[in-house]
């Protein structure tokens, strides 16, 4: 599915079947198939990197609402907190094509759904 690490840029990475399909499956509820597709697009990013940042907050923000549904708010809160803390080592308004402030605003609406569970 995802070419070889040392082959592929961020950029490409960010036009792979697995990272797109992944934020399809992210927002058609379908959390642990996008966190499953997530994964190795994550591994194949540079350590440090805003994209692995933004990769592992996405894999959290799948976790995190797979967990609410599970009717476990107290981890989805946990991973919750996990999310903002990646998202805001964010340097960039854009990664990957991604608007930050949107998927900031996806995890306050999950945030919200976890003070309703509470």
């Amino acid at each position: 599915m995802l070419p070889h690490k040392k082959v592929c840029s961020a950029e490409q990475l960010a036009q792979s079947e697995a990272f797109c399909k992944g934020l399809v499956f992210l927002r058609c509820g379908y959390f642990w198939e996008a966190h499953e597709l997530f994964e190795p697009v994550w591994m194949a990013l540079e350590e440090g990197s805003d994209e692995r940042h933004l990769l592992q907050a996405l894999i959290q923000l799948a976790n995190a609402q797979l967990k609410l549904k599970m009717q476990r708010p107290k981890a989805a809160k946990r991973l919750c907190i996990m999310v903002r803390g990646l998202l805001t080592k964010l340097t960039g308004a854009r990664v990957m094509g991604q608007e930050i402030s949107r998927i900031v605003a996806r995890l306050e609406a999950v945030e919200v759904c976890i003070h309703g569970e509470l």
